[in-house]
């Protein structure tokens, strides 16, 4: 077995421990359940002035989801977690190493 094989049963078992029921519900079609990750982050910016280093936080919301669940998924669909009672809609699609996982970062919606 590579190392790349390892990496990918790896992110397999992250996924299939860490991830929450959700229901895909895509702006053209009927939803349906799967499973997806949800995160948070805080993203760190800032610049140098004359007082110091002055920095910028921002929140940033993130749903890893596996494309082999919702293959389709697209800038406007949105992800709805029932245990949460949350809900996001994709905005942004990040890069996926693997082409199975992709985290998408997300804004959250009304349920």
């Amino acid at each position: 077995m590579s190392w790349l094989d390892i990496k990918q049963k790896a992110r397999q078992v992250v996924h299939d421990t860490m991830a929450l029921p959700a229901q895909f519900r895509p702006r053209g079609g009927a939803a349906f359940d799967g499973s997806a990750r949800l995160h948070y982050k805080v993203r760190t910016f800032g610049d140098l002035d004359r007082e110091g280093y002055a920095t910028t936080t921002e929140a940033v919301d993130y749903v890893v989801i596996d494309n082999r669940l919702f293959p389709g998924a697209d800038e406007g669909d949105r992800v709805f977690f029932p245990q949460l009672n949350r809900a996001f809609k994709l905005e942004v699609k990040g890069e996926s190493e693997d082409g199975i996982f992709v985290k998408w970062e997300v804004k959250e919606v009304q349920p």
